[in-house]
């Protein structure tokens, strides 16, 4: 597993993501709500799946999760950039919903089964 922390100038620890090595994901649609729509998905391939992706409360909104994810889409497999789509989500709540959505500009996201 590849650990990944946001740590502030005061050294304390605003944002952490942890990711594994996973080779396919469900990419399911997502409603406008940000619910996703499990009846129809299809299976695609990936590189990465984001196993815990977690922001303080205080540092929310601020681009804190779109920084550790972008660190680990350049870090993940040396000498490769992943796209965003080789980059999936396990189990995400709501807002991961909501950030998935909005980080990979899609209408659809990628769910990988732990």
């Amino acid at each position: 597993a590849e650990y990944m922390g946001y740590i502030r100038n005061d050294n304390r620890i605003a944002g952490v993501c942890i990711a594994d090595r996973v080779q396919e994901a469900d990419k399911i649609p997502t409603t406008d709500a940000g619910k996703p729509f499990a009846e129809t998905s299809t299976t695609s391939a990936v590189q990465c799946g984001i196993y815990k992706l977690w922001v303080s409360h205080t540092h929310r909104r601020k681009g804190v999760a779109t920084k550790l994810v972008d660190c680990l889409r350049s870090n993940f497999i040396y000498g490769i950039y992943l796209e965003k789509n080789d980059v999936a989500f396990a189990d995400p709540s709501h807002d991961g919903i909501k950030f998935a959505v909005n980080y990979t500009s899609s209408s659809s996201i990628l769910i990988y089964r732990l």
